[in-house]
Order: C-alpha cells, then sequence, then structure tokens
C-alpha cells in the first residue's frame, strides 16, 4: 500500500470509534491468550488419550512460541509497510485452521502442526494491537493501555481455567477449544471490516515513498544497533517466558502429580494465578505511566518474580497453602511485560516502530520456546513412578531453571536498558 492509497482509503472509508476497535482487537486477543493457555488444563486430558511424554509436551508448547518468534520481524516489516489490519486478519485465517487441527488432532505431529500454525496466525495480533494503540492514543496514555490490552486479553487466561475443566467435562476438551476457535474466525472477521489503523488525520495516511526492500530491512538493522537492544531483549527474554512456563504448563502437572489435586481443584487454583497474573500486568503497566519510567518496574517485578522462583526451588514437598502463596506471588508479578514495552515505544521513532516492537517482542517467544523445552528436559530427565507420575524434585529443577534465567535477565537489563529517548506526539495523535 503506497501513501496515495492510504491517503485514498482515509478519504473513502469512515474512522470508528477507537473504543470499538479497542474492544475488537482485545476479543481477537483474548481468543489468542485462549488457546495460548489452554494447555495447562488440557495437558492431563490429552496425554490419556495419545500417549505423549513430558519432552513432548514442553515441545508441543514451544512449536508455538518458535512460530510466533520467526514470524514478529516480518510481522514488523508488514505493519510499517501494509498497516496491521491486513496483516493481522490475513494471517488469524491460518490461525483459525490451526485451532481445529490441534482441537481433532490425534498424534505428536498433528498436535505440533496445529500449534504451528496458531504461532504463525496469531503472532501479528498482539504487537499489532500495541501498534495500533500507539497511533490511536496519545503517548503519555501508551503504557496503561497496552496494559489494560494486554488485562482484558488476559482474560482468556482466565477462561482457560476453571471454565474450560468445565467445558472439557461437559462437551470434551476438543469440542471446547472448536469453539473458540470458530470464536477466534469471528474476531478476523470484524477486524477485517472494522479496525482501522490509524485516525484519518493521521501521519499513517499521508502520502509517502514506500520504503524499499533494502530500506526496510536497513530499519531493523538500525533497531538491532541501538544500545538499549540487549537490555530490552533481555527483559523481554524473561518478561514472559516465566510466568508462561508456569501458569500456562507446568504447574497443572505439577499439582496433578505432586499433590493429587483433582481436574477441577486444579482449575480453580490456576484460574486464581490467571485472576493474579491479569491484575499484575495492568498495575505493571499502570505504575509505569505514573512514574514516567518503566525502568524501575521492571527490575522490581523481574527481581521479586526470580526470589519466588528460588523460594519454590528450595522448599522441598511444600503443603499446598504454601505452594499457593508462593506461586500467588509469582503469578502477580511476573508478566511485566507491558512496562518492556514502554521502554520500547518510548525509544524508536513512529517510522520504526513496527519493527522495533516486534524485534523485542521475538525475544519474548524465543524466551518461551527456549524455557519449555529446557524444562520440559529437566523434568524428563527424571523418571517416572508406577503412576506415571515425576518426581516432586523434577519441578523443583524447573523452578531452579526460572531462577537463574531471571536473575540473569534482571541484571543484563539493568546494566544495558539506561538509554531512552523520549518521542514526541505526532500530528495525528
Amino acid at each position: 500500500m503506497n501513501g496515495h492509497s492510504r491517503q485514498g482509503a482515509a478519504s473513502l472509508v469512515s474512522s470508528p470509534p477507537r473504543g470499538v476497535i479497542f474492544a475488537i482487537l482485545a476479543f481477537c486477543f483474548l481468543l489468542c491468550q485462549f488457546l495460548r493457555s489452554a494447555f495447562a488444563v488440557v495437558a492431563p486430558e490429552m496425554v490419556r488419550e495419545v500417549p505423549l511424554t513430558a519432552g513432548e509436551l514442553g515441545l508441543i508448547t514451544s512449536t508455538f512460541f518458535f512460530a510466533v518468534a520467526i514470524t514478529q520481524i516480518p510481522s514488523g516489516m508488514m505493519f510499517d509497510r501494509f498497516g496491521v489490519r491486513l496483516t493481522a486478519g490475513i494471517a488469524l485465517v491460518l490461525a483459525v485452521i490451526g485451532g481445529f487441527v490441534f482441537a481433532y488432532g490425534g498424534s505428536f505431529w498433528e498436535f505440533v502442526f496445529g500449534q504451528a500454525l496458531l504461532g504463525v496466525g496469531t503472532s501479528p495480533v498482539f504487537m499489532g494491537s500495541i501498534v495500533v494503540i500507539g497511533r490511536w492514543w496519545e503517548p503519555k496514555r501508551f503504557a496503561a493501555m497496552s496494559a489494560t490490552m494486554m488485562s482484558l486479553g488476559y482474560l482468556g487466561n482466565l477462561s482457560a481455567t476453571t471454565p474450560l475443566a468445565y467445558a472439557a467435562a461437559w462437551i470434551g476438551w476438543r469440542h471446547s477449544l472448536a469453539i473458540v476457535a470458530a470464536g477466534l474466525a469471528l474476531s478476523t472477521v470484524l477486524i477485517l471490516v472494522i479496525v482501522r489503523d490509524a485516525p484519518r488525520d493521521h501521519a499513517w495516511w499521508q502520502p509517502r515513498q514506500p520504503e524499499s526492500l533494502r530500506q526496510v530491512f536497513g530499519g531493523v538493522r538500525e533497531v538491532l544497533r541501538h544500545p538499549i537492544i540487549p537490555g530490552l531483549f533481555a527483559a523481554a527474554f524473561i518478561g514472559y517466558s516465566t510466568s508462561f512456563a508456569v501458569r500456562g504448563l507446568w504447574v497443572g502437572p505439577y499439582m496433578l502429580e505432586v499433590h493429587g489435586l483433582d481436574a477441577i481443584t486444579r482449575g480453580n487454583i490456576l484460574f486464581l494465578f490467571a485472576a493474579l497474573g491479569t491484575a499484575g500486568i495492568f498495575v505493571s503497566g499502570q505504575i509505569a505511566s505514573r512514574l514516567g519510567t518503566p525502568r524501575p518496574v521492571v527490575i522490581c517485578f523481574a527481581t521479586i518474580t526470580a526470589v519466588t522462583s528460588l523460594i519454590m526451588a528450595a522448599l522441598p514437598n511444600p503443603s499446598v497453602p504454601l505452594f499457593i502463596v508462593v506461586v500467588s506471588v509469582f503469578a502477580l508479578l511476573s508478566n511485566f511485560y507491558p512496562a518492556v514495552l514502554a521502554h520500547g515505544q518510548a525509544t524508536f521513532p513512529d517510522r520504526l516502530r513496527g519493527r522495533a516492537l516486534t524485534t523485542v517482542n521475538f525475544a519474548v517467544f524465543i524466551g518461551v520456546g527456549i524455557t519449555q523445552v529446557v524444562t520440559g528436559f529437566l523434568i524428563n530427565a527424571f523418571p517416572v513412578d508406577a503412576q506415571g507420575a515425576h518426581p516432586e524434585v523434577a519441578y523443583r529443577l524447573m523452578f531452579a531453571w526460572l531462577f537463574a534465567i531471571g536473575t540473569i535477565g534482571t541484571i543484563i537489563y539493568a546494566i544495558w536498558a539506561k538509554f531512552q529517548k523520549p518521542v514526541a506526539a505526532s500530528s495525528g495523535e
């Protein structure tokens, strides 16, 4: 889409209220989060139907995040070149197909293929939403609005706990996931028909010479050469991977194999953790907005996350109440990614923003993919008992890994992420 066609599109279509655009994107993100987080509830049921090892479970979930990771930078290029609406809307068609493939898969490789399609198809949704927020809202509200988007989207995490457990008991986990995939199809249509990339008077719609392919890649190089990137990458690497490793996968098997809790009880506890995680996302963004700098939020939240991981690694056979208390603190503070995004948003100009934010987001999904593979390998290294359960020490080793990467990531961010160049509001904001 060149500058003239953008200007023509702006004059031919009306701009819906930004609240409507926000609601559609949040609804889509909610469904993406549901499909991403359902593993913790359905994994035990999947294993009963299809024999899967802990290592294979880790690989299935890692497939999703690696697929998202490898499509982040290309998505950012397309955001800056063609816009969020077309990029996300077209990609989501693959996600819908992947949702149905995963829901009705009958083998390890079918589950992997479904997760790969889901990863590629949903990869532009969140960062595309963040780019749209940056164009529809003023810079001083960016951290708060992006945190609100994440919080609303993470209602999908809440839905993928007790509600999913009840739905799976009622109609089966496969049909439950298929219904969500159908909802994702609806949100895809809404994005293509209603969402607009920017207000009609925003600079996005003004005529400008399209970047050549060389210039597009040059923008990526410009982002990667910025001195803040090592720190942002480190914070992004730990800003979601530690949270997802626990709440998104291993805490479900942990509660089953270590404490013997039934599916509904596990779902209730997962609901608590997801609710706290949703609140923590919102709080991190609000605090970053009020402070005017996200740096203290990232360092504080990341440090406490590492400490709670260390406690779980050091405590042998904690009681259920103690486990709930420690992991509740972990869940509340482990996803501080809105503050990391705010740091990146304030550092790069609008012409690079799509590429900058998706490049940083690349580190998020690489972090999750690596963490899922490593934790699956660590847990699978221990032999199972007669009931097929892994020993408690296997999960303690998993928490030790989370402590190690959390500590290293926090230190790198504290050292490198000191360069921040505030960006003035664009004319359209």
